[in-house]
């Protein structure tokens, strides 16, 4: 009764990890695939967990993302509306066959 497959955040999980679960999802049925990982692997500072991922950096691995079969990429602990800008501009050249 789903209506898309998709992932969050979770301990690990990257761009680069969204891809590869992606294309698992991909394999495993023709549902819309959805993945919304991390700004990259966080690290204990102050007791605090941060995500030191730069917006262009989790944006390179967005096009391993879409080749994967995501139809919905978008960006959960850490991100910010630099990560989100930077993950749509490499949606739209993608789209364009850029």
């Amino acid at each position: 009764g789903a209506n898309i497959v998709a992932l969050n955040c979770g301990t690990g999980m990257d761009m680069n990890g969204a891809a590869k679960v992606a294309k698992i999802y991909r394999e495993s049925c023709t549902l819309p695939v959805m993945v919304q990982p991390n700004a990259g692997l966080p690290v204990l500072e102050n007791m605090k967990a941060v995500y030191k991922q730069l917006p262009a950096d989790m944006a390179l691995g967005v096009p391993a993302a879409l080749a994967a079969g995501a139809n919905i990429i978008g960006s959960c602990c850490g991100s910010t509306p630099d990560h989100t800008r930077a993950i749509g501009a490499v949606v739209e050249d993608f789209r364009r066959g850029n």
